[in-house]
């Protein structure tokens, strides 16, 4: 699915941004180290998210909605799409 969140064998997550029948263009959200042709990537089934609401307020995140800041993990219970696409 487009701007879905995929997971490569080693943990590095990946954005799909390309589809084609028998091609799928991956941005990688990560270190390339570790990757390699043929490894199986995953679907998440979750587009390219960030949650949000006031649990998020004075955290550090990364660009990929996950705390850095080293406490504990918010459950945020509304998720935005990082990208909306217009009618």
């Amino acid at each position: 699915m487009y701007s879905e969140i995929v997971t490569f064998e080693n943990g590095t997550k990946g954005l799909v941004l390309d589809l084609l029948p028998d091609y799928v263009g991956v941005l990688i959200l990560g270190t390339e180290k570790g990757l390699q042709q043929g490894q199986i990537v995953k679907n998440t089934g979750k587009t390219f998210s960030i949650g949000v609401g006031e649990e998020y307020l004075g955290r550090v995140v990364n660009g990929l909605g996950d705390i850095i800041d080293g406490e504990k993990e918010p459950k945020a219970t509304i998720q935005y799409p990082v990208e909306r696409i217009a009618p």
